[in-house]
């Protein structure tokens, strides 16, 4: 099984450009939530499998009932919080729920009950452009890229990555993005 200790620099790069397209096919990434998974019982070397097939869930979810999905997700194995998953998704503004019922949707696709501790929401503010929103959102969760790799990055998108920091051990893919 892959391990790996941080974000590769191409992979940061296609994660930073599937935010940008997601924006310009109308399906902004305009939901962040944090789920930690080995508080839920799941066990680190099945987190990775586990973010994908419940992501597939939630596309099917949205596509029976006639919306648009994109999404992004990175992992982390923090010393305290153990394993645990940054999901950036599109959330229609068309969609008759309110934001909490989603989440605690998001939950169940992801065969998590819910409990204290486990989910995790950032707010989109409205107030503030996409690029704001997510240039904030993306120095969050690329934070694991391999150090060094920062300067590198900001040549090539423009885009300044506050210091990477260690993000921990992880098995299987680390970090993904709707195509």
């Amino acid at each position: 099984m892959e391990q790996s200790q941080y974000i590769q620099l191409p992979q940061a790069l296609a994660f930073y450009k599937a935010a940008s397209e997601a924006y310009r096919v109308d399906t902004p990434w305009n939901c962040f939530i944090t789920l930690h998974l080995e508080t839920a019982g799941i066990l680190p070397k099945e987190a990775s499998k586990h973010v994908r097939e419940s992501l597939q869930r939630l596309g099917k979810y949205h596509r029976r009932n006639g919306m648009a999905f994109s999404y992004g997700w990175v992992l982390e194995n923090a010393l305290v919080k153990g394993v645990h998953v940054h999901i950036l998704v599109h959330r229609p503004k068309e969609l008759p729920m309110h934001p909490m019922s989603y989440y605690w949707a998001i939950l169940r696709l992801f065969r998590i009950k819910r409990e204290k501790g486990i989910l995790k929401t950032e707010k989109f503010y409205a107030y503030q452009s996409y690029h704001i929103n997510i240039a904030r959102v993306l120095d969050y969760t690329l934070k694991g890229l391999r150090s060094g790799a920062e300067g590198q990055f900001a040549d090539i998108t423009g885009f300044k990555l506050g210091r990477p920091v260690n993000e921990g051990l992880i098995y299987g893919k680390r970090i993904g993005w709707s195509r």
